[in-house]
């Protein structure tokens, strides 16, 4: 999974919320992110390799990897953040490449198509699934600024289709059966006609 903020780190911005004297500053980095992940048209599978990077690990043990719900067919609670204590500590990182990855294995190869998407995380108190980091123009303290916007892009699509061993074994057997079929060739008697 790939995150990214938008406006990117070092960019002015004015806000809402109150978190500074003229709630303005600088937009500096994600703070926090938290996530399920929703399977459709028979995600049912088992998760493994599930892995937070651990620069994003947040100090929490263990890390918010995601819990397999539904037979595999979600993840909830999948979680990253970093809590840094001044701005020189803050990770400006943006996008974020590979802050979680997992392994999904289906538990039917029937032929189909899968669709896993973002949406916020189940029992986030906030109608938003990330938090970011400003900084307060008047201190080098580090300011967390309540939520942005989110944008979970389009999700992922898995194409699954039988294993190749499994339809070599239908079409060899289709072989066999239509070879049965087949009238009996007759063969000539190597005489020309005359």
């Amino acid at each position: 999974m790939t995150i990214s903020m938008s406006p990117p780190s070092g960019t002015p911005g004015t806000w809402s919320t109150t978190v500074s004297p003229g709630g303005s500053g600088t937009y500096r980095g994600i703070q926090s992110i938290l996530l399920d992940l929703t399977g459709t048209g028979g995600t049912e599978g088992v998760w493994t390799d599930l892995m937070i990077d651990e620069q994003w690990n947040g100090g929490g043990s263990p890390p918010g990897n995601g819990t397999p719900v539904q037979n595999g067919a979600a993840l909830r609670a999948i979680q990253a953040g970093q809590f840094p204590t001044n701005q020189s500590a803050v990770m400006t990182t943006n996008p974020v490449f590979n802050i979680w990855r997992g392994d999904w294995r289906p538990t039917s190869y029937s032929d189909r198509t899968v669709h896993f998407g973002l949406t916020n995380g189940t029992g986030n108190p906030s109608s938003q699934a990330n938090r970011l980091i400003v900084r307060d123009p008047t201190a080098n303290s580090t300011v967390f600024l309540g939520h942005g916007v989110d944008n979970f892009g389009a999700g992922l699509s898995i194409q699954i289709v039988p294993a190749p061993g499994y339809a070599a074994i239908i079409g060899s057997g289709a072989l066999v059966a239509a070879r049965r079929r087949r009238p009996p060739v007759q063969r000539g008697t190597g005489e020309e006609a005359p």
